[in-house]
Formats: structure tokens, sequence, C-alpha cells
């Protein structure tokens, strides 16, 4: 588990992905994520996602405005390294309270599948594997993809 979270806090792709959920347009990971657990629809994940992010950052860039920091628009604010690595932290800490303990481990697969950019591999992978097998899910799905990649 240590080694994912390593992967994904420090992946060179994490400010994108947080913009892409402040902005709404990781339809993917929305997707995974409310499979995954009941969380609600994709647009519920969705809007709870960008809320929790958005929730951080103001509350980062106050912090920041109060000892003396200049405050800035969140977009300008992630830009430095340790800001990103803290909201990534922050997302997974989310996604372990919302996701619960036995679904953490594979929201966090769907979070690095998105990180790469590899959600039409993983796509393809799925749609194969439900071809051959009718009885495999989502969770095994996911296992199966980060052990082969």
């Amino acid at each position: 588990m240590k080694e994912i979270v390593g992967r994904i806090t420090d992946h060179p792709n994490a400010k994108t992905l947080i913009l892409e959920i402040l902005n709404e347009t990781t339809s993917f990971l929305y997707a995974t994520l409310s499979a995954l657990n009941g969380w609600g629809s994709p647009d519920e994940v969705k809007k709870d996602l960008k809320q929790i992010l958005e929730g951080y950052l103001s509350t980062q860039n106050r912090l920041g405005y109060e000892h003396s920091i200049m405050r800035k628009p969140y977009k300008e604010f992630i830009a430095d390294e340790e800001t990103v690595r803290s909201a990534m932290f922050y997302l997974l800490n989310t996604l372990f309270v919302k996701c619960g303990g036995n679904n953490f481990p594979v929201a966090t697969i769907a979070i690095y599948i998105a990180l790469e950019r590899k959600e039409g591999e993983f796509k393809w992978f799925f749609d194969v594997l439900r071809l051959d097998e009718e009885t495999f899910d989502l969770k095994e799905a996911l296992y199966a993809f980060w052990i082969l990649n």
C-alpha cells in the first residue's frame, strides 16, 4: 500500500488530476469510485470530490494568507509540489473515509490509472475479462490490472 500511495502523491500528473477533479472532467474516476462502494452516482462523486478539494485548497490558501503569503486563485496556488502532494494526501485520506478500508486499495489503483492516463487500456482490459469470465468484477479487474502493469 505504501508503494502505491508514494507513486500517487509524487506522480508528475498529480496537479493535472487535481485540476481535472476541480474542473469535473475525469469521468473514469467518478464512474469507478461510484461502482466500487455505492458512494452514489458518478455525478454525486464528481460533486463531492470537487467540493472536498476546493475546501481543502481554500483552507490552505487562507492559512497562507494569514501568514503573509500572497493569496492566489487555487489554479495558481497549487503550482508548487508540496501543495500538490498535500492535496493528493488529503484526497487519499478522504477516499479512505468514503470508500472504507476494503475498497480503499482498489480506489487508489483507480486514482493511479487516472494519473497514468491508462483509462482506455483499463476499459479494454476489463471488457476482455468480462468476455472470458462473467463473474469477474471491478475490484478483481483493478487488482489484476495493477499487477500486470
